[in-house]
C-alpha cells in the first residue's frame, strides 16, 4: 500500500474525477497531470508511504527555514504515535519524524489512537502552539480528544509581560522556535 497524491480546486466539485490533477512519474521526478492510465503513473511518496490519517498545511511560521509545508498525523500501523513531517513543497521530499505517544485520555480505558488531525485556526502558531484533535477506540463507540502541543523554544515570550516587550521578544521567540523544529527534523 502506498500514499498518492490528488489535488482539485477549493470551489470545485469533489465528486467529479475529471475536476482532479494527480501527482505522476515523469523521469526521476513528478508533475501534476490531469489523468492517468495505470496506477504504477502514479508517484510514490517514498518514506511517505507508511503515514495514514493526517493533514498537509502550510504553516511557515511554525515550520522550519524553507520547508513551509508540515504534516500532523499518524501512521498506518495504529501505533498511536503522534508524527510530524516538513517538506519544500507539498509533494515532497517530506522528513517525517515520530514524536512519541499522543496523549491517553485518564479518565478511559485508552485504546488505539487514530485519525489525528492538526486545526490550525484554533491554534496560534505564533508561539509554537499547534491544537490536534484524534479519536480513541478504547471502549465501543470511542470518542474524539483535543489537546494543544507546544513546540519547545527557549526564550519565549513571558506571557506576563507588557504587549510592547513581548512584541520585541516574539521576533526572537520565533527564530529561536524555528531553529529547534529544524534540530528535530536533522
Amino acid at each position: 500500500m502506498r500514499n498518492l497524491f490528488a489535488r482539485i480546486r477549493r470551489d470545485a466539485v469533489f465528486t467529479q474525477r475529471e475536476n482532479y490533477e494527480f501527482w505522476v512519474k515523469d523521469g526521476e521526478g513528478g508533475k501534476w497531470a490531469k489523468d492517468y492510465s495505470d496506477l504504477d503513473e502514479l508517484k510514490s511518496l517514498g518514506d511517505f508511504n507508511v503515514q495514514a490519517q493526517g493533514a498537509i498545511i502550510k504553516c511557515p511560521e511554525l515550520a522550519p527555514e524553507g520547508k513551509p509545508y508540515m504534516w500532523f498525523g499518524v501512521n498506518k500501523f495504529m501505533a498511536s504515535h503522534l508524527y510530524v513531517g516538513c517538506a519544500p513543497v507539498v509533494t515532497g521530499p517530506w522528513d517525517v519524524q515520530d514524536l512519541g505517544e499522543i496523549p491517553k485520555d485518564p479518565d478511559w480505558e485508552s485504546g488505539p489512537r487514530y485519525a489525528l488531525y492538526p486545526n490550525p485556526q484554533a491554534s496560534n502558531m505564533a508561539v509554537g502552539e499547534m491544537l490536534c484533535t484524534w479519536s480513541d477506540g478504547g471502549q465501543m463507540g470511542g470518542k474524539v480528544l483535543a489537546a494543544r502541543f507546544w513546540f519547545d523554544a527557549v526564550g519565549g515570550p513571558d506571557l506576563l509581560q507588557s504587549q510592547e516587550q513581548s512584541s520585541q521578544q516574539r521576533s526572537g521567540f520565533k527564530e529561536g522556535l524555528k531553529s529547534k523544529i529544524e534540530g528535530l527534523f536533522k
